[in-house]
């Protein structure tokens, strides 16, 4: 009787066993229905979509990147900031995709997203940030042609022509210079009229809208400003080469010349170039002054006209050579060693900038136009009669140059960004070289 027992329980645990067997055999195959039931065998073999860049970082004066958008489905741009413009905002599998930003004028960075989702449903979110835009100073002052006498100037923010500054005793009637904090504090090295009759010119320095003189008479000249340590350092010519501290004048020789720009570093050492006369041989000599100390620059003759000390402490000047047959080469200096830029005869360089990354960006004139060298690499900015007078290196890498169109010393004045041309002013043919000025 047990053992009857025992053979009954062995069978109905079989049975049992075949029983879970065959439903879960039934639960998977009915699985397996549902899961292709409700699937669009088109999209059963599509990939997920996805993106080479997973964030976009653009300058704060506006700019595109493109990228790459990878998978084999229908998707659309669902969602971004307005300040955003995505092209195209809908696609199939592999396209580019350009994501683009204007300039960023609400003085304070920004980010946002944007959102692309796919007919399956999947989603891909790219991260878009853009810091705020660099403040572009232009200044251009305006010349009777005939006695070189200034008489009015321009200033234009990001391309916008300002009103006139305050009016200040002495009135300034041209700049030659600007230098703006990054509390937006406005200082000039400029010119006045000391008679009144329109035929004078003499130096004076403008500040938080007051000017002050730096000579009561015709004659005197300033070239270049710089505010360091709540000091201003001002550039320029009394006779001799002078460098006026807080509107004090230090003569940096006793013989005839000029001061043409100055840097000064943040223990307070101060760097000027310029040139003097050598009435011996009649010609000028380009020189560097760091404090009071003076180095010759020029083996033959030559002239100076911007200085920049890189972040590593090294000095960099930029102007001409010239030589025994009164060619003139386009020049740069670093750490006193000349260095020729690719040019023709006859060319000559504005202003020099250096990059964090020790990048060497120079403006000036080469062949008769306006061009921009990159570490003594040639670029042409203009076909036509032009001249470049001042570049300045975002950290963002966009470049500005600004200078004019026509004849030195006067011209239209433009700006290059990025090697576009954009006219400041088309009516107007009597602007020395306009000067550039950004805060970051």
């Amino acid at each position: 009787m047990v053992y009857i027992r025992q053979i009954f329980n062995l069978i109905t645990m079989k049975q049992f066993i075949s029983n879970v067997a065959r439903n879960l055999l039934l639960l998977s195959a009915f699985s397996f229905l549902l899961l292709f039931a409700g699937c669009n065998p088109d999209c059963c073999n599509r990939t997920l979509i996805t993106s080479d860049t997973p964030a976009v970082s653009l300058p704060g004066d506006g700019g595109d990147e493109v990228i790459t958008i990878t998978g084999s489905i229908n998707w659309k741009v669902v969602s971004h900031p307005y300040w955003v413009t995505v092209t195209p905002s809908k696609g199939t599998g592999t396209m580019e995709v350009t994501i683009s930003v204007q300039e960023n004028n609400t003085n304070k960075s920004r980010s946002g997203e944007v959102v692309i989702v796919a007919d399956n449903g999947d989603k891909l979110v790219i991260p878009v940030s853009q810091p705020k835009a660099p403040k572009v100073y232009i200044a251009g002052t305006y010349y009777e042609v005939r006695h070189q006498v200034p008489f009015g100037y321009s200033l234009w923010l990001n391309g916008v022509l300002q009103p006139s500054l305050p009016l200040s005793t002495p009135m300034l009637t041209g700049i030659n210079s600007i230098f703006v904090t990054k509390a937006n504090e406005i200082y000039i090295a400029g010119s006045y009229d000391p008679y009144g009759d329109g035929e004078g010119n003499a130096a004076m320095l403008y500040e938080h809208g007051f000017g002050t003189a730096l000579s009561t008479g015709s004659g005197t000249f300033v070239s270049s400003i710089y505010v360091a340590n709540g000091n201003t350092y001002v550039a320029g010519s009394n006779g001799p080469p002078t460098l006026w501290i807080n509107g004090t004048p230090l003569s940096l020789s006793a013989r005839y010349g000029m001061a043409r720009a100055v840097s000064v570093t943040e223990t307070g050492v101060s760097y000027v170039v310029g040139e003097l006369y050598d009435y011996e041989k009649y010609r000028y000599i380009a020189f560097l002054w760091e404090g009071e100390t003076e180095y010759m620059l020029s083996t033959y003759s030559g002239s100076v006209s911007s200085v920049f000390v890189g972040k590593d402490g090294s000095v960099y000047a930029a102007g001409e050579e010239t030589d025994e047959e009164w060619k003139t080469f386009a020049t740069i200096w670093v750490d006193k060693v000349p260095q020729t830029l690719e040019a023709d005869i006859y060319s000559y360089a504005s202003s020099i900038f250096v990059d964090e990354k020790n990048s060497i960006y120079v403006a000036g004139v080469n062949n008769g136009v306006a061009t921009l060298w990159i570490n003594g690499k040639a670029q042409t900015l203009n076909t036509e009669n032009s001249s470049a007078s001042s570049v300045y290196v975002t950290k963002e890498g966009t470049i500005y140059v600004t200078g004019l169109i026509g004849d030195y010393p006067y011209g239209i004045p433009v700006y290059w960004k990025n090697g576009t041309m954009y006219v400041l002013d088309p009516n107007s043919y009597c602007i020395g070289a306009p000067i550039l000025f950004v805060v970051e």
